[in-house]
């Protein structure tokens, strides 16, 4: 039986790797979230527009 709860997506925009999976880690444990990431700026766009995120975690300073 369904609990009537959607899972929310959160999206992470980090060009580190090693950082994207600590921030992934780090909001799964405050619960049971859909994580996406994208590996730089152009990339996190583009998965904003497809994917509707409902929190997205960003890195300020990207080569792109």
């Amino acid at each position: 039986m369904s609990s009537g709860k959607t899972m929310k997506t959160v999206l992470v925009i980090d060009d580190n790797p090693t950082i994207v999976e600590l921030i992934k880690y780090a909001v799964n444990l405050q619960g049971d979230y859909n994580v996406i990431v994208a590996y730089d700026g152009v990339q996190g766009l583009e998965r904003i527009y497809a994917d509707h995120p409902d929190c997205v975690i960003v890195d300020v300073k990207m080569p792109r």
